[in-house]
């Protein structure tokens, strides 16, 4: 899983997170899926691209104006 402190502290306020520029920072590995986890803070807004979130995150990504898009 990711976390979404990590996320914060790997991307700027309005960023677009795919796949891509995950593993691009080696955040995850080829082949795997993405799942994003509540820890810590988010204070940004973010666009994450991911195959499954956990209920708090999907909060705390709204919160902050952010955007959760599902990806298969």
């Amino acid at each position: 899983p990711i976390y979404l402190d990590t996320l914060r502290d790997h991307f700027s306020s309005d960023d677009i997170i795919t796949r891509d520029e995950l593993l691009k920072l080696e955040l995850i590995r080829k082949g795997t899926g993405v799942k994003i986890k509540a820890r810590g803070v988010l204070d940004k807004p973010l666009t994450i691209f991911a195959n499954e979130f956990d209920e708090d995150a999907l909060k705390m990504i709204c919160l902050t104006n952010g955007k959760a898009i599902k990806i298969n």
